[in-house]
């Protein structure tokens, strides 16, 4: 009896964390042992963050260069740990969470529809033909794929999947940036964005705006910005008031207005 309840506990555990996560060799890039931090880099033997602010398209920008040793290092989280439960800061969610870098997430909350994914684990399997959707898969690849008729079963049927980001859109084609957008949001404004390098190895991107010091950047302004960064993919995700990067303690751009309470955010933690 004892061992078929360990067995039956062990197997519903299986269930509920979903999908594992592949860890990377980036070896020249960590510490041997202990952290090391300064006003823009973090370096563990699980982390490399290292953060640029920059200036393009008349707009401030933050850049983060990010390697993780383990997927787990790269997370969503969303106000109190659970999904639809409201709004809160960024920094408060981030304290929260013992995160070490975050942005703004993509707000799927506010879509009625949609797929979403979270740390490996499905969190809504409704489809949504009108979004693309940003994939990061466990074996730490990113995509975009189309939204239109693509199911929960689709979407993980060839690899597990560990996020996806609704807000959108894809920013680059067969690697290259969009040369026109689409997009309701597509004129000037503070932006946020994920950027795909490899496999452990991504960026997080964002741009101030909506100030006549910092007009902020257009879609097709944005792409090129992570195509410079060394995207090879990249996504758009929630901007404008909401469009902010926090770091070690503390919001280090100048969010719009003083920015706004999120739904979620994307975070990076030691695993």
């Amino acid at each position: 009896m004892f061992k078929r309840t360990f067995l039956l506990v062990l197997m519903l555990a299986l269930l509920v964390s979903g999908a594992s996560a592949q860890t990377f060799d980036f070896a020249d890039k960590f510490t041997q042992s202990g952290s090391v931090v300064d006003e823009l880099s973090y370096k563990s033997k699980n982390l490399s963050i290292i953060i640029t602010k920059g200036r393009q398209s008349d707009s401030d920008y933050y850049a983060a260069d990010i390697y993780v040793r383990d997927l787990n290092s790269f997370r969503r989280g969303f106000p109190e740990g659970r999904f639809d439960n409201g709004t809160r800061s960024l920094s408060l969610m981030a304290q929260e969470a013992g995160a070490v870098l975050a942005i703004t997430g993509d707000y799927a909350k506010t879509l009625n529809v949609g797929i979403v994914y979270a740390n490996g684990s499905l969190l809504r399997g409704s489809t949504n033909n009108l979004r693309d959707i940003g994939v990061v898969y466990a074996d730490g690849t990113m995509d975009v794929v189309k939204g239109k008729d693509m199911t929960k079963e689709k979407l993980a049927e060839e690899k597990a999947v560990w996020h996806t980001m609704l807000f959108g859109p894809g920013l680059m084609e067969n690697s290259q940036p969009i040369e026109t957008s689409d997009s309701k949001v597509k004129g000037k404004n503070p932006r946020t964005a994920i950027g795909y390098i490899e496999p452990g190895h991504y960026l997080f991107v964002v741009v101030d705006g909506r100030t006549k010091s910092n007009r902020g950047m257009t879609m097709v302004e944005l792409a090129n910005l992570m195509y410079d960064l060394g995207a090879v993919e990249a996504y758009n995700l929630d901007g404008g008031q909401s469009a902010a990067m926090w770091f070690n303690g503390e919001v280090i751009n100048e969010p719009y207005k003083g920015g706004r309470r999120l739904a979620d955010m994307f975070y990076i933690a030691e695993p």
